[in-house]
């Protein structure tokens, strides 16, 4: 009996976790987000916050990385891999030439 009510509470605990991180995305402020930034946000562990970015089918892990070289997310609904790497061309030639 024991055993069950701990895994009910998991199972519970883990939908509450994905739910967390699916309305960290949705936030309109940013078209990408870091593990690292959704886990301050919502106060969750980061290694749980990857857990779920890596196993739920609505999230993308984007091509471009942040500029302090850390992995990118965002819903798939959001923004498309072709929309990433046009973001990642203009971010290189700004770099390039100078530009913001």
């Amino acid at each position: 009996m024991k055993y069950q009510k701990a895994k009910t509470s998991r199972n519970r605990s883990s939908e509450e976790v994905k739910a967390k991180v699916i309305k960290a995305l949705e936030d309109n402020r940013w078209d990408y987000r870091t593990a690292e930034g959704i886990s301050k946000a919502v106060s969750v562990r980061v290694d749980l916050v990857k857990g779920v970015l890596n196993s739920d089918k609505r999230i993308r892990h984007s091509v471009m990385k942040s500029k302090s070289g850390k992995d990118l997310y965002t819903l798939k609904h959001r923004r498309s891999v072709i929309r990433d790497f046009y973001t990642a061309f203009r971010a290189m030639n700004a770099e390039k030439l100078g530009d913001s």
